[in-house]
């Protein structure tokens, strides 16, 4: 259920959560509705990384696999780039990630490196992995 909730909040970015959980006609074990809008955000919370990294893992492979990709010389056409993402600035983020400085300065916001890897045709990620500033990207395509 909070898996359905965190691809909704990845469609509709500028919805506020219960609205999304409404649209979406999420509902409690037991088909109990949620009462308040802070019950979504503990769900959330609960729910962890570990379910959203298998649902875009198993995803991703669906995908991947059930799309007719060109070839070239019988290879698919893969690359590898990477991004960084800002975080809000919270202290648990402060401690997952530390910020990067810039000649002493710390950064404004926590951020996250992301390293995917993608194939070329469709833009179908089939890889991610992800780490602090101070990963090396080599070591998180180690990852992939």
């Amino acid at each position: 259920m909070m898996v359905w909730c965190i691809v909704g909040m990845a469609l509709e970015r500028k919805e506020p959560l219960h609205q999304i959980v409404n649209r979406l006609d999420i509902m409690l074990p037991g088909n109990r509705p949620f009462v308040v809008p802070s019950a979504v955000i503990q769900a959330r919370q609960r729910l962890g990384s570990e379910a959203v990294r298998r649902v875009f893992t198993k995803t991703a492979q669906l995908w991947h696999n059930a799309t007719p990709h060109p070839h070239w010389c019988g290879l698919t056409l893969l690359a590898i780039d990477g991004v960084f993402w800002r975080t809000p600035d919270t202290p648990e983020n402060d401690a997952a990630f530390p910020r990067q400085t810039h000649a002493g300065n710390p950064a404004l916001h926590p951020q996250v490196k992301m390293v995917c890897q993608m194939e070329l045709t469709s833009h179908l990620l089939t890889a991610a992995a992800f780490g602090t500033m101070k990963t090396a990207k080599m070591s998180l395509l180690s990852n992939l």
